[in-house]
């Protein structure tokens, strides 16, 4: 009896895997687009390192640094970001050792 159990539940079981390869193909055409990632300025307020020295309060972003502009006046504006600028001096040419 308990081998035509396992018997019965093998072979639906093999029945069953056929249709669960094809459960998740990629034939549907959905283009899935992450949102942006926002991240913003975080005020951090003032504070004593190691008991004796003040950190004033600063503007902080992880990709811009600090920025100690006023809490009061908000974080710093946004500013389009420019190019870094290219070298306009002679490139060197370099001797061989005789």
């Amino acid at each position: 009896m308990l081998s035509k159990i396992i018997g019965i539940s093998t072979v639906l079981i093999l029945f069953m895997i056929p249709a669960s390869a094809d459960a998740h193909t990629t034939r549907a055409n959905v283009h899935v687009s992450a949102p942006p990632i926002v991240v913003s300025w975080t005020w951090v307020a003032g504070h004593f390192v190691y008991r004796t020295f003040w950190v004033r309060g600063h503007w902080s972003h992880p990709a811009h640094g600090k920025s100690y502009r006023a809490h009061r006046h908000g974080p710093p504006p946004v500013h389009a970001h420019a190019p870094p600028p290219k070298h306009h001096h002679k490139p060197r040419h370099y001797r061989k050792h005789r």
